[in-house]
């Protein structure tokens, strides 16, 4: 496997074969682009913040363009890499903006998801802060990412690249942290996990990765083979606030119920429950209403409090598997 690190936004690319193919493409005068180009130069990642129609209009066709340019320069190298090792797989780990989220194309000024059409591996740099909000933020951008490559038929498969530790910081993701990270990625349909950077894990999180990986031998046909069906169970009384989480380079996410997540799955005639207590203190409790009958027959790291409600405790994850009757 041969992979490389990535990560263009809508700053590259302004050389003067660029140029002159983009305003042939987009019929746009070199007045109207110098204007835009001095603005960029001076605004940077800020420009998609502008209202001006005369900015705000080629920014938008700049981006289709910047993309499109950076998925051709990827596709090169992987053409070349057959050549040379037609039995290598190539992977690519890059910026976090996907095109089923416009806000996080238009901030970056590039759609990093293009990518992943000339690749065997994406790995989207999922990186966000330390607490229970940006572990469901993870999970909104990873199961969005599934999304927005299943929709283009893209057959790469989706690794997150996941967070451990800031460059230059002290401070380590919380070993619970990286559990509900790794298992929050799967249950949002990542077909596997890299961790960034392995060499600040100690040896407590070694441990935790020990013990999430049982849970993922027990668990993962669900994540990998079954079917999200989160519609057939519906959640009652949950923790109902927001939280507001600045991403970069500069935009805002709304994440609803920061304290926990939830995601069931269909597989071979059996539900799997995954319920994520993303608070630091406190048994969360869960109740559902499923939608069809169901026979519990095992739950993991969760304690009964009556039919179809389950406690989980503070940072910990609940499994809980029925059979569908």
């Amino acid at each position: 496997m041969a992979v490389i690190d990535y990560e263009p936004t809508g700053l590259d690319g302004f050389c003067d074969k660029a140029i002159n193919r983009f305003k042939e493409e987009y019929k746009v005068n070199a007045d109207k682009f110098d204007i835009f180009r001095r603005y960029f130069s001076a605004q940077k990642l800020q420009t998609y913040h502008s209202k001006d129609p005369a900015i705000s209009d080629i920014y938008g066709q700049w981006k289709q363009f910047n993309s499109q340019q950076t998925s051709a320069y990827i596709q090169q190298i992987r053409e070349e890499l057959r050549k040379k090792a037609p039995g290598v797989r190539f992977g690519v780990t890059t910026g976090r903006s996907y095109g089923a989220n416009p806000e996080s194309v238009a901030a970056l000024g590039n759609d990093n998801s293009l990518l992943a059409d000339d690749v065997d591996i994406i790995m989207p740099q999922l990186y966000f802060g330390y607490d229970g909000a940006n572990v469901k933020l993870l999970m909104r951008y990873t199961q969005g990412w599934r999304e927005t490559l299943a929709a283009r038929k893209t057959k790469a498969r989706l690794w997150p690249l996941l967070l451990i530790r800031y460059p230059g910081l002290s401070q380590d993701q919380p070993p619970l942290r990286v559990r509900q990270q790794i298992l929050g990625a799967l249950a949002s349909g990542a077909q596997g996990i890299v961790i960034y950077a392995p060499h600040n894990l100690e040896a407590d999180h070694w441990i935790a990765i020990a013990d999430t990986m049982k849970e993922i031998a027990a668990y993962e046909s669900f994540y990998q083979q079954g079917r999200r069906v989160d519609d057939l169970f519906k959640l009652q009384d949950m923790p109902a606030h927001q939280a507001v989480q600045n991403v970069w380079p500069d935009y805002k996410e709304i994440i609803e119920g920061p304290d926990w997540a939830f995601t069931a799955h269909e597989w071979q005639g059996n539900y799997l429950l995954t319920l994520f207590n993303l608070g630091e203190r406190g048994d969360l409790d869960f109740t559902v209403t499923p939608s069809q009958k169901a026979t519990l027959l095992k739950l993991d790291d969760a304690t009964a409090k009556g039919d179809f409600k389950w406690a989980v405790k503070a940072g910990h994850i609940g499994f809980i598997l029925l059979s569908k009757q």
